[in-house]
């Protein structure tokens, strides 16, 4: 866990994982089932979560579609912190996340980030899309239930 938070790792692992061609992830596949394997010890929690993009996203949000987030993903349930990575401003996304997280504070390389990790293939339906005052779309997405996608 505390290697996929470095820089070095995590930004390769999910441009694999967000990849239409699945063959990319196989020089990963090692390494994921340890990540995997480490985040399925840890006790999972729901909370309400954020996550913030530099990028206007609401085209491929529509209200009442299921959207598969295929990367490893970083929420925080801190909405400031999520506003700071491009969520809070005029072309950028915040999403709302209500699913079941794994919280690796204590494992992350960024030391006194509250930091919680989405398995990849978490499955998320678009519950509503919305604007805030300074032009960023807001997003609310709630887990689906089932089996995740990737195990």
């Amino acid at each position: 866990v505390h290697m996929y938070t470095g820089n070095a790792l995590y930004a390769r692992l999910n441009e694999a994982l967000r990849h239409p061609n699945r063959g990319l992830v196989a020089r990963y596949v090692p390494y994921l089932r340890l990540l995997l394997a480490a985040l399925a010890r840890l006790l999972a929690a729901r909370a309400p979560l954020f996550r913030g993009i530099r990028k206007d996203l609401a085209a491929a949000y529509p209200e009442g579609a299921t959207v598969t987030w295929w990367s490893v993903s970083s929420c925080t349930p801190d909405v400031a912190v999520a506003k700071g990575f491009g969520g809070g401003q005029k072309g950028g996304t915040l999403f709302r996340v209500q699913a079941e997280a794994v919280p690796i504070m204590g494992l992350s390389a960024f030391k006194g980030e509250e930091e919680y990790v989405l398995a990849p293939g978490t499955q998320l339906k678009v519950v509503k899309v919305d604007r805030d005052p300074a032009g960023a779309v807001v997003i609310s997405l709630e887990e689906q239930p089932g089996p995740r996608l990737v195990s």
